[in-house]
């Protein structure tokens, strides 16, 4: 299984940029209550809970490569 930690910025300095092109093909505004068809089941989630709640929740997706 594959864990992520996600935070919510209340505020930053700076520009927001894409740290790993080699896994991302960009970054992109979208609204959190309406994410874009082709967003990752991941996101979507992460995106629902942020605008909905609950403000924890354990989420479990296999890897890819097999490793568990």
């Amino acid at each position: 299984m594959s864990d992520a930690a996600v935070f919510l910025a209340r505020s930053w300095t700076g520009e927001p940029h894409n740290a790993e092109p080699d896994k991302h093909e960009g970054m992109f505004w979208v609204p959190m209550e309406k994410p874009p068809p082709d967003c990752h089941p991941c996101t979507a989630a992460i995106f629902h809970m942020l605008a909905h709640g609950p403000s924890y929740r354990a989420l479990h997706w296999a890897t890819s490569g097999g490793a568990q």
